[in-house]
């Protein structure tokens, strides 16, 4: 059965209480006008609750509530993915040791096929030597057969020759008696010639040689059987000697015989052979099919043992090897945790950022990993640094370590004490920098030297890491050895047991740190736009008071200005009677033409009075409307300075907007001008210098004593006494009509003051509403700071109430 309350409901609530917040800021007042900068205020806030609901979605969506999970986070090729790998082999993470496994099963199918090609190459080396058997058979059975025809053809050379050689005996004999039988014929044909003339000679020689009675008939016989006996033994020779010939040719034959049939045997045996060789070699290519079979088998066992090796997640050396987040689970006892394992901080960020801030997002312990036992380094003010990196991604974390990951890359460098005296002095400073940066969220270091432990405990075929492991092997000793001196069993061991440990209020702990960091750095950044809003408002309510004051004493220069005008044109009117009164006096002019003189002189001057104090009047405004249209087109432009000066002066590093679009109410053109003309019209209207008529009427009606007078003095008829009579009631009667003037001047004068007073005040109030507006921003955003502030309270207390249950 689910939680009631699932801790993952946080988010949705948090969202939801941000909306109220911003709805209760946005609630209306009596003053619209209020509302208005309210409104501009708000919606300046929207980009910082764009960054809060974009966070809290983010963690929402991030956030790990099940498995403590533990981020590998740090520099570029400082050995996480090394220190990982050997925490997986040595944990027997899931999918390691299915690797491991299948590794060792396809070493020893390996093994398998090597055994097997060795074996069908010693059944073709066995083929092959009885292959050379048959040959030699072969070859003893035609040197047999060759030597035995050359015993046939010796013997028959012995037996012809012993033939030719009798052949030759008989030839001689033969000669011989063919010699000697020529020798007999010629002597047989001798005793016939001698026994034909003997016959021829005598009748009686030739009687008795009917009877064979001549001597030499009876040698002739004897020589004739001499003769036939030689023939006789010439044939016998010759039968001899062609049964010799014949034996030859007999002999000869049957060794031609020999030889026919020592190369049909000979064609016999190679045939054979040759069959059976064909038989031997069909066999040697089915064995080299499989052995070939085998071998493509055996270069893909190689192929997969070498993506089965361990190491494949470690770096090349590239700064952007890892790009993606590579995540793993454990099982240890009871103990179910992860580990991700992070791209670098110091490589290409802006292709694995976003990776970087998920993982982050989702772990509950970071493990800053750094190959050298110094403090991160600082930004050089235009590049953030390693240790302002570190500030800005893991300031959410309520548990961070740093992990020394000792590079040894040489036997040399793995020593019974892995780090020194000077390194764990750095590795001191280390704690107390990140101290500084991270606060109570720091815990302390740990140091390892994860690259030996990981050839100990890898699974290579062949490659850099295996030769690197024998390198080990033989300077240390043995592996043992070498997996002790990189102390990675003593940090498995610390983070199965005293890490891995409690997890379940870790991970609310570490969740709701990550949202109280988000809050909180919506506070900050409320306080700075608050800040500076509130030192914007005390620039601009201190340059309006300055104003305020310069347009008081503009509107008392105006009242003075005024009242001065009208003392001058009246004076002047006065004096321009008089003068001209007295020029008429002076010509003897008659009482009843004096009276006439006199009121003519008052109603003309009275008109140009009119005429005058209108102008002057109207200089004065326009000098009053450009004092005040210069002090407030002062006021505006120091105002929008200011305002620039503060948008472009402050850097924000979140999505917000400084421009202030001021309200500038106060028009030179129209407003400015407007209200001055407003009170300089209410000022021409109140001393009615537009109605000449109205000024004669009033001035004339002064002189209502001349003619009482003037019957006083009808009587003096002395020229000089009548002169001074005339200058003296003309005098007085001027003195009326001027201090007519002045009463009524003074009566219409009298509202001026209020008048400007009012027209300076509003243009006050249209000044100020600048510093309202700045003022109504400055308080709109230390309310939503206050309220986010209290909502990150609230959220301290859910996470104690909640690991307090747990």
């Amino acid at each position: 059965m689910g939680e009631k309350n699932p801790p993952q409901t946080i988010y949705t609530n948090i969202l939801d209480k941000i909306d109220n917040l911003l709805l209760l800021l946005s609630k209306s007042s009596k003053d619209s006008e209020i509302d208005k900068y309210r409104r501009d205020a708000i919606n300046k806030l929207g980009g910082i609750k764009k960054e809060i609901t974009e966070n809290i979605k983010s963690l929402e969506k991030n956030s790990e509530w099940n498995t403590f999970t533990i981020a590998f986070y740090g520099e570029t090729n400082a050995g996480k993915s090394t220190l990982i790998e050997s925490l997986r082999i040595l944990l027997k993470e899931e999918r390691k040791f299915e690797e491991h496994q299948l590794f060792e099963s396809t070493r020893q199918e390996l093994f398998q096929k090597k055994e097997c090609i060795e074996n069908l190459k010693l059944v073709i080396v066995s083929i092959e030597s009885e292959i050379d058997d048959l040959k030699i058979d072969l070859s003893i059975k035609i040197n047999e057969l060759e030597n035995y025809l050359d015993y046939e053809m010796n013997e028959v050379k012995l037996k012809i020759n012993e033939n030719d050689e009798i052949i030759e005996k008989y030839d001689v004999d033969k000669n011989e008696i063919f010699d000697e039988l020529i020798a007999l014929l010629i002597k047989r044909n001798e005793l016939n010639k001698v026994i034909i003339d003997k016959m021829l000679k005598s009748t009686w020689n030739m009687i008795k040689s009917w009877f064979h009675n001549l001597d030499e008939q009876a040698e002739l016989e004897d020589l004739n059987s001499q003769i036939e006996k030689l023939g006789n033994d010439t044939l016998n020779i010759h039968s001899i000697v062609e049964n010799y010939e014949n034996s030859i040719k007999e002999l000869k034959s049957n060794l031609d015989l020999d030889i026919e049939r020592f190369k049909n045997k000979k064609v016999e045996e190679e045939a054979n052979f040759s069959r059976l060789e064909n038989k031997k070699l069909k066999q040697i290519q089915k064995i080299n099919s499989q052995i070939n079979a085998t071998e493509v088998q055996l270069n893909n066992l190689v192929e997969k043992l070498k993506e089965l090796s361990d190491g494949n997640i470690i770096g090349d050396g590239r700064s952007d090897f890892t790009k993606e987040v590579g995540s793993y689970y454990f099982s240890v006892g009871d103990k179910d945790f992860a580990i991700l394992d992070l791209p670098g901080i110091e490589g290409k960020e802006e292709i694995v950022q976003a990776s970087i801030d998920k993982a982050v997002e989702k772990a509950h312990v970071v493990f800053y990993v750094s190959k050298k036992p110094n403090p991160p380094q600082k930004g050089d003010g235009q590049n953030l640094g390693t240790i302002e990196k570190i500030s800005k991604q893991l300031a959410k974390h309520s548990e961070v370590y740093f992990i020394f990951n000792k590079p040894a890359r040489n036997p040399r460098q793995l020593r019974k004490m892995l780090v020194d005296k000077e390194e764990e002095y750095s590795l001191s400073i280390v704690d107390y920098e990140l101290q500084t940066v991270l606060g109570e969220n720091y815990i302390s270091h740990q140091s390892v030297s994860a690259y030996p432990a990981f050839l100990a405990l890898g699974n290579f075929y062949d490659g850099k890491y295996f030769k690197d492991r024998e390198k080990f092997i033989e300077k240390i000793g043995n592996i043992n050895s070498v997996l002790e001196l990189s102390r990675i069993p003593i940090f498995a061991e610390w983070m199965t047991s005293q890490l891995v440990n409690d997890v379940r209020k870790k991970i609310v702990k570490s969740n709701f740190k990550k949202i109280n960091k988000t809050l909180d750095r919506a506070v900050s950044e409320i306080g700075v736009v608050q800040l500076a809003f509130e030192n914007l408002e005390g620039i601009l309510n201190s340059n309006f008071e300055l104003t305020s004051s310069k347009l008081d004493d503009a509107g008392e220069l105006y009242e003075r200005n005024i009242l001065n005008a009208g003392n001058k044109v009246t004076n002047e009117l006065k004096n321009k009677v008089r003068k001209k009164i007295y020029e008429d006096i002076d010509n003897n002019i008659e009482n009843g033409v004096f009276e006439k003189k006199l009121k003519k002189r008052i109603e003309d001057e009275v008109i140009v009075y009119s005429e005058n104090l209108n102008k002057i009047i109207d200089q004065r405004g326009k000098e009053f409307a450009s004092e005040v249209s210069g002090t407030v087109a002062t006021y505006q432009r120091y105002i929008e300075e200011l305002v620039d000066k503060y948008a472009n002066s402050i850097k924000f590093d979140f999505d917000f907007n400084p421009q202030i679009n001021i309200k500038m109410n106060i028009n030179i053109r129209t407003t400015v001008f407007g209200l001055v003309g407003d009170i300089v019209g209410l000022v021409m209207m109140g001393v009615n210098t537009t109605n000449p008529v109205g000024w004669v009427i009033l001035a004339v009606s002064a002189l209502t004593t001349l003619f009482g007078l003037y019957k006083k003095v009808r009587a003096i008829f002395d020229e000089d006494y009548h002169k001074a009579q005339q200058k003296k009631i003309a005098n007085e009667n001027i003195n009326k009509v001027i201090k007519v003037i002045h009463k009524q001047l003074d009566e219409q004068l009298s509202g001026v003051k209020d008048e400007i007073i009012k027209g300076i005040l509003d243009i006050k109030e249209e000044l100020h509403q600048s510093v309202n507006q700045v003022q109504t921003m400055s308080d709109t955003f230390l309310k939503a700071k206050n309220d986010i502030n209290q909502l990150s309270i609230e959220i301290i207390h859910e996470e104690v109430r909640r690991n307090g249950d747990s």
